[in-house]
């Protein structure tokens, strides 16, 4: 009974009579669901992997921009005081 059901719900979905190309035709579209999951994946890895790079030069761009107003800030107190 549990084979009958399969075989009827699976040929509803596929929209084929034959069951055998309708099962291949599932595994067809599972095996590409896991491969768009998998791409996915990937390119939320490498975004994730930009952004920490991004924020990286950003802090070492703020830590640069700190250094020279603080450079600045020490000119301007010199000349000032001469």
């Amino acid at each position: 009974m549990d084979r009958q059901w399969w075989k009827t719900w699976l040929q509803k979905l596929v929209g084929s009579n034959d069951v055998n190309s309708a099962e291949l035709l599932l595994f067809q579209w599972a095996y590409d669901l896991l491969f768009l999951v998998q791409m996915v994946a990937r390119l939320l890895e490498v975004s994730g992997q930009n952004l920490v790079e991004y924020s990286n030069v950003s802090q070492l761009h703020s830590k640069n921009t700190t250094q020279e107003r603080t450079r600045d800030l020490y000119r301007l107190q010199e000349e000032v005081g001469s």
